[in-house]
């Protein structure tokens, strides 16, 4: 599992956010202060998880996250090399992903 904290992500008012990244693959932003689900940005995936004890390279585990807070965006990486760019401003799809062949 993986997390980072986003202060004030939207550049107004008093939000704080936790993203969290899970071995299911689930991406989900958290409201910091309650505890409640403000959104899901990838929906977590049973089917991804690995067999067994080891953590296998097909997984779609979520292993880290990094915050890039002067353009607003978050980035996941997984498991499976795949690299996703995320707005920390639109809960929308990927703005940009790149899978290592």
């Amino acid at each position: 599992m993986s997390m980072v904290y986003v202060n004030n992500p939207n550049g107004s008012g008093t939000r704080n956010d936790l993203y969290t990244g899970g071995h299911d693959g689930a991406l989900v932003c958290w409201n910091f202060e309650t505890g409640a689900v403000r959104h899901c940005l990838h929906e977590k995936d049973p089917t991804c998880m690995a067999s067994g004890k080891s953590h296998i390279k097909q997984s779609k585990s979520v292993d880290v996250l990094v915050v890039m807070e002067k353009r607003k965006k978050l980035i996941s990486i997984s498991a499976d090399s795949t690299l996703r760019f995320w707005s920390l401003t639109e809960n929308a799809k990927p703005t940009f992903v790149y899978k290592k062949e």
